[in-house]
């Protein structure tokens, strides 16, 4: 072997041992080599910090969430873990079964899921859209004319 390969062998081989080494090096001693996370107890998941509230729509389409529901309002209830500050997820309907009636697409908004438009607003946003549409289909067309 020539000196070149031999210097190689022996850089590799002493790479190779501070590779292994190094974890066990920097570790602290009876410790991990990463430190421990400290978890702030006010962000655990507990009974205490999971409530349940609800969420109800008045006669303008306006949502409400409130811990105590208006009588004769049909409410859904909303699971919520303050700590996690995290919604449960909605379920999507089940599928009809073949041998059940089909079920009645809702004519008005679905409990449960948020709007964040009102429906009475969509015929004028789909009217601005149009315009938007005609506005870059003629700039379009004066690009194209200028080529």
């Amino acid at each position: 072997m020539d000196r070149k390969m031999k210097r190689k062998i022996v850089f590799f081989a002493v790479f190779l041992l501070v590779v292994a080494t190094l974890p066990l090096i920097l570790m602290k001693r009876g410790g991990a080599f990463w430190p421990a996370a400290e978890i702030d107890p006010g962000v655990i998941s507990t009974e205490q910090t999971r409530k349940v509230f609800h969420k109800w729509q008045d006669s303008n389409g306006q949502w409400h969430f409130g811990e105590e529901v208006p009588e004769g309002v049909k409410a859904v209830a909303v699971e919520v873990d303050t700590a996690a500050n995290i919604i449960q997820g909605l379920r999507a309907p089940s599928a009809p079964v073949a041998d059940k009636k089909p079920v009645a697409e809702p004519t008005g908004p679905i409990p449960g899921i948020p709007m964040t438009v009102n429906p009475a607003d969509i015929p004028a946003m789909m009217e601005n859209a149009r315009q938007l549409e005609k506005q870059l289909n003629e700039r379009q067309q004066q690009i194209e004319a200028v080529r």
